[in-house]
């Protein structure tokens, strides 16, 4: 009997045989269920998981590390419920998910780190939840 292994494989295109090339699995993902994926302006991966227990986490990875992802260490974001949905915005430098625990949870790209949680029951009833100041930009500190 095959049982479900959670996580994730790299594979990379052969172009001079045509067929895919299994590069093993992905760092940090084995055992989870990988629900959502995106690819942010400056080629980093961010992969959401759900972790059995309704925890969750963000793994960013560098796609432009000419290390594959099998070998990378990523960096990660513990959040308080798995990850359903993800959306990347370049423009704000912010990651927004979507949780189990009915929570819209809010991520700085540049500092890989959790910002803010909010009740999206608390966001349906009209309510305007607290925005946290942006934090300083590691370019811009001195």
């Amino acid at each position: 009997m095959e049982t479900r292994e959670g996580g994730a494989r790299a594979w990379r295109l052969d172009a001079d045989g045509g067929r895919l090339v299994d590069l093993g699995a992905v760092q940090g993902l084995r055992g989870k269920q990988v629900t959502a994926l995106a690819i942010d302006a400056e080629g980093k991966l961010w992969a959401g998981v759900f972790s059995g227990t309704y925890e969750g986490s963000l793994y960013r990875y560098d796609l432009l590390d000419p290390k594959p992802l099998s070998e990378q260490d990523p960096d990660v974001v513990a959040l308080p419920f798995g990850v359903l949905s993800m959306a990347v915005s370049c423009e704000t430098s912010l990651v927004a998910c979507g949780t189990a625990g009915g929570t819209a949870e809010l991520v700085s790209m540049e500092l890989c780190t959790h910002l803010a949680s909010w009740d999206v029951n608390q966001l349906c009833s009209g309510e305007v939840p607290a925005v946290p100041a942006p934090a300083p930009s590691l370019s811009s500190a001195a």
